[in-house]
């Protein structure tokens, strides 16, 4: 699916299949992405602010520039590699709890 730019703004996308998908530059501002599986899916300057991601799958996602702000990626399956590429900012839960 190609969602680039989409404006996804409290979207509940509570397991949805985003495998692959091109979410580049879109908006999940406190979207519903629990348990969604986005592995593959481009999230290049995609913004999670205040986005729900507990237990989402990001296998081999390209996180490059994505935005976390207060976002919660508590479960999430995310590699620190990932998230390095990424800017992780305040009140962020990583997925190990931290």
């Amino acid at each position: 699916a190609d969602l680039e730019g989409a404006d996804l703004r409290e979207a509940d996308l509570c397991g949805a299949d985003l495998s692959g998908a091109n979410l580049k530059r879109a908006n999940l501002f406190q979207a519903n992405l629990e348990q969604a599986n986005l592995s593959q899916a481009n999230l290049e300057e995609a913004g999670f602010f205040q986005t729900n991601l507990q237990a989402a799958d990001f296998s081999q996602a390209n996180l490059r520039r994505a935005y976390f702000r207060r976002a919660n990626l508590l479960g999430a399956k995310v590699t620190s590699d990932q998230l390095v590429t990424a800017r992780v900012r305040q009140g962020t839960i990583l997925p190990d709890g931290t």
